[in-house]
């Protein structure tokens, strides 16, 4: 329900002679009510104050005469101060939100002068570039008509001669007159007559919805004023961010190296580390639950509908599955490619990214694609190339599928540079992110692991900035967070979503877990 303003009654002298009932118009009040502090005449006490205490009035003023001063003291101490305090309170908040519209106003109407010259520039720059064009082509056009009337006009004086001359006695006008006709025909014939192609330029107009304008002109975000003033003087802007995360569980898993993969399943967790050879399925309190022990070092997993783990081993050709039972087999050999990123989709289809093995250098030979397998391995569907012919991707290090089908693939370009690359499941590209949107970055945008929540919305780490960048299903960004834990926090290098809408967070601390309200600006 929502509250309103308390209406306060103005306090008025009692008359010193008497004072009458309001609800008993004859009735004098001679009575003071102890437990509803109250005066009460006589019919009262049978009526509304049946059961109470009470006292004469002048026996009640010699007790409050008592009591009174300590409840003024308490009152000027406490409530009066505290009232006072809380007026200029709001008097400062009322001035600096008034100051902050009035800062608005004014780079709104900065912006949109910016924008004015920018779209002016750029008018001329369209209209000098078809004024060009006009030029180029009337020229073109120009020379040919040209061309065309010189050829019409010598072939059309030969015609006239001709039917003039052509009873000439003459044999010697005769001849000339063929040798002048034949010379005109092949002017005609060794002159390009074919009239120029023209392709007739056209405008099309730019998106402008509201959500490019937001993107291009800015928008207006609303923060909670009041709780950032009183944050302001104890908080940073980092700490807000903090304690607004709540991380509300995590757990360390080995101290020894940063967690690679994080895979949710059934409530818990299967979680493979850098520099190890096992996989492990645990609790969310840290519980080991079973694990796998390999020969070779982990480099991705995901899992089946049915169950099965599916492993992508270090430095390897293949793909391994194995089974609930600890059985290990093959799913797919990639050689002479290795298989990097891995993803299962609900529907069973696997993708997964494939490369030669140049780690970054690329060619027109090189093997730079995502896979789209079945459920029993066989390929279904190759991405690598976009509609010039040029590579999608560099490295297709992650992989992960929205609601829609769209695919979403985190590309190393470099060791210390990344992007996002999401292709449609017809292999057109829809957007590529490279982390320029987001301001707050100081350092090379460097994805490490990405997830698409429930909303479609995508989020990735970003070990340089030590940010986590939140897009939604068209690229665009959305907001970023400070997934930190300590003073230097870690590089988030493993990310994940499970069912109960948690984001999972793997780091060389520990694996730890936001909850859905702390995350509700993703």
């Amino acid at each position: 329900m929502k509250k309103t303003a308390a209406t306060m009654e103005p306090i008025t002298t009692l008359s010193l002679q008497c004072k009458f009932c309001d609800m008993h118009k004859d009735e004098e009040m001679t009575l003071y009510c102890k437990g509803c502090e109250i005066l009460v005449c006589n019919e009262c006490i049978c009526d509304q104050h049946d059961g109470h205490h009470f006292s004469l009035i002048k026996n009640a003023a010699g007790d409050l005469r008592k009591t009174l001063p300590n409840l003024a003291k308490e009152v000027r101490s406490g409530y009066l101060e505290t009232l006072h305090q809380k007026q200029n309170e709001i008097t400062c908040l009322t001035s600096e939100f008034k100051n902050t519209i009035d800062s608005l106003e004014e780079k709104i109407n900065s912006r949109t002068e910016e924008m004015k010259a920018k779209f002016d520039d750029f008018r001329i720059l369209l209209l000098d570039s078809i004024r060009t064009m006009k030029e180029k082509h009337l020229g073109v056009i120009a020379e040919v008509e040209e061309t065309l009337k010189i050829c019409f006009e010598r072939l059309s004086n030969c015609l006239h001669s001709c039917t003039e001359k052509l009873e000439s006695p003459f044999d010697i006008e005769i001849v000339q007159l063929s040798m002048d006709l034949n010379s005109a025909l092949n002017m005609i014939k060794d002159t390009n007559l074919d009239i120029p192609v023209l392709k007739i330029p056209e405008f099309e107009p730019g998106d402008s919805s509201d959500k490019m304008l937001n993107n291009v002109f800015g928008c207006i975000k609303e923060d909670d004023l009041h709780d950032a003033h009183k944050a302001s003087d104890c908080e940073s802007l980092d700490d807000i961010i903090e304690r607004q995360l709540n991380i509300s569980s995590s757990f360390h898993f080995f101290d020894s190296s940063s967690v690679r993969c994080i895979l949710p399943n059934d409530g818990n967790i299967w979680i493979a580390s850098h520099n190890d050879t096992s996989i492990y399925l645990v609790t969310r309190s840290g519980d080991l639950e079973r694990s796998f022990s390999l020969d070779v070092k982990i480099y991705n997993i995901h899992i089946t509908p049915d169950g099965s783990l599916l492993v992508v081993p270090n430095r390897a050709h293949q793909i391994w599955k194995i089974e609930l039972s600890g059985n290990c087999s093959d799913f797919i050999d990639m050689e002479p490619c290795y298989p990097l990123g891995l993803y299962v989709s609900r529907s069973g289809y696997v993708y997964t990214g494939m490369v030669d093995g140049r780690p970054y250098s690329i060619g027109s030979d090189s093997t730079r694609a995502v896979l789209r397998l079945s459920p029993s391995g066989s390929i279904e569907q190759r991405y690598e190339f976009d509609d010039e012919k040029e590579h999608l991707f560099i490295r297709p290090q992650r992989i992960v599928e929205n609601s829609i089908g769209d695919i979403i693939v985190l590309d190393r370009t470099s060791h210390r540079d990344g992007r996002l690359v999401c292709v449609l499941q017809n292999g057109n590209r829809r957007f590529v992110y490279n982390g320029t949107q987001c301001k707050e970055m100081q350092n090379p945008f460097h994805p490490g692991d990405l997830c698409c929540l429930g909303n479609n919305n995508i989020v990735v780490s970003d070990g340089n900035n030590h940010i986590l960048h939140v897009l939604n299903a068209d690229g665009v960004l959305l907001n970023y967070l400070n997934p930190k834990t300590d003073q230097y926090p870690p590089a988030v290098s493993a990310m994940a979503y499970d069912s109960e809408g948690h984001l999972l967070l793997g780091t060389s601390k520990g694996v730890y877990r936001i909850k859905p309200s702390a995350a509700r600006d993703i």
